[in-house]
């Protein structure tokens, strides 16, 4: 049933991304792009992530929503030199190994230096399964990626 509803909203297109720039307000320089995806509901109104994240992850979507997330995402901000984009990481996502292999694939054909993308994830993530995360760290860290932590990445 969860998947019912979470298909349509795929199927059609309904989900966003969505960045939020952070600035250094001296300069005005641009530091950073947090970057987090939205569903858009017919109606017009927005659902937050903890929204539907549940609905995602029982329909066993996390996976390919995180590929589509992220390969948006940083599609988006090939031409701006500098700039910083994080974007969140669920467990799921993170202790699987085609993570890396995925990265691997957007830096390259995006043309990004791998050190304009962090993966942000829970601190809980590294506790749960401790070998797999410190490989997946070793491998993010052989292509350059940072990593940072947030509080969202809990499933």
């Amino acid at each position: 049933m969860l998947s019912a509803d979470v298909w349509p909203a795929l199927v059609g297109a309904r989900f966003a991304v969505f960045s939020l720039p952070f600035f250094w307000l001296e300069s005005g320089r641009l530091l950073c792009v947090a970057v987090f995806v939205c569903l858009c509901e017919p109606d017009g109104g927005l659902v937050w992530p903890l929204g539907f994240v549940v609905l995602v992850a029982a329909a066993d979507l996390l996976v390919p929503f995180g590929v589509w997330v992220l390969f948006t995402a940083l599609r988006e901000f090939v031409g701006l030199p500098g700039v910083l984009v994080v974007v969140d990481v669920l467990r799921v996502q993170f202790v699987d190994l085609e993570l890396v292999v995925l990265l691997f694939f957007l830096v390259s054909v995006l043309g990004l230096k791998g050190v304009r993308l962090e993966v942000a994830l829970s601190s809980v993530v590294l506790l749960l399964d401790v070998v797999r995360a410190l490989d997946t760290l070793l491998r993010l860290g052989a292509l350059v990626v940072r990593i940072g932590l947030s509080a969202f990445g809990i499933f």
